[in-house]
């Protein structure tokens, strides 16, 4: 089975890509990708992974014929025209699946036009997520998120140090706070970020006493600085996306930082709308703090090169 045609039958059967990485085991990320045409060669495992979900779920059938079937009888049993029941039709739906294994049942056991699709998702589908998945909501769909590479988390670390140090000293009444914590950084339900690293002072925030959205399922407001990691996963999203979402949602500065090529772009969003590229040699200062903070990356070599000696270039890799 070709690409087009998996993704023919999943278009059929109303599938989200979220259901087919649930069915296959495949990981959302690399299901997008397939999908989209962003990966030109896929593994043979994740394409026999999917198809194999994919036969599953439509059972032998001509492509688009159980499907028809399903919706043509829950419209008429929404309707009332047919005295037929939900559970009926589910019923005679789930002998069939059954013979496919549980995780076919489980998401496919549903009438699945029912349920969100990428564009829709909202910040209750957020926290209804396992604990274990880890994923960011931008406008209402969702981006799967890998665990960092070492190096990642060493300039994390590092960075955490000298700024919270700063602004302890500089007597500012902010903080830098790493990932993972939620920021909802627009005023609807639609987007749910979790930048590397942002800085929030006091009075940044709509509502300060509440503490749901504070603490609980995403801090609602604009940090004045966030800072971006590359990682080969994220690349195109901080880059692009999260740059774009940023920018229009008023974060007042973003820094891009990238491992291999060791480079920091520093954008201001501000009037000035000033971007500066700094090597990891220099000192980078921090536009928000008013001239109390800056990074010292030069600071930072010795924990770098001995992150090296214990990983070698795996320290680039994501787990």
């Amino acid at each position: 089975m070709t690409i087009e045609e998996m993704n023919r039958i999943r278009k059929e059967m109303g599938l989200s890509y979220e259901q087919v990485s649930h069915m296959s085991g495949v990981s959302l990320s690399t299901v997008q990708k397939v999908f989209g045409g962003f990966t030109k060669y896929p593994r043979y495992n994740t394409l026999q992974a999917i198809e194999k979900a994919l036969t599953a779920a439509n059972y032998g059938t001509p492509a688009g014929t159980r499907v028809s079937e399903d919706r043509a009888a829950m419209q008429r049993y929404s309707s009332g025209s047919e005295n037929v029941g939900r559970d009926q039709v589910m019923k005679a739906r789930l002998s069939k699946y059954q013979q496919f294994g549980k995780a076919v049942v489980e998401a496919l056991s549903f009438n699945t036009h029912d349920y969100p699709r990428q564009g829709e998702y909202t910040k209750a589908d957020y926290l209804a997520l396992p604990d274990d998945q880890r994923v960011e909501l931008i406008d209402g769909v969702f981006y799967d998120m890998a665990s960092p590479a070492r190096i990642h988390q060493v300039l994390t670390s590092e960075i955490i140090f000298q700024l919270n140090s700063c602004i302890k000293e500089s007597g500012q009444t902010c903080l830098a706070i790493p990932a993972p914590s939620d920021v909802a950084i627009d005023n609807d339900d639609l987007t749910i970020v979790e930048p590397d690293i942002f800085v929030i002072c006091k009075g940044d925030y709509d509502g300060p006493s509440d503490s749901e959205y504070m603490w609980g399922s995403g801090n609602h407001g604009l940090p004045r600085l966030i800072i971006e990691i590359l990682s080969p996963s994220t690349r195109s999203r901080d880059m692009n996306i999260k740059f774009n979402k940023y920018r229009d949602a008023g974060v007042r500065e973003y820094w891009i930082i990238d491992p291999k090529k060791e480079k920091i772009i520093v954008y201001q969003f501000d009037e000035s709308q000033d971007v500066r590229i700094y090597g990891f040699n220099d000192t980078v200062p921090i536009g928000v703090s008013n001239g109390h903070c800056q990074i010292d990356f030069s600071a930072m070599h010795d924990s770098l090169r001995l992150a090296h000696e214990l990983f070698g270039d795996s320290i680039y890799d994501e787990t």
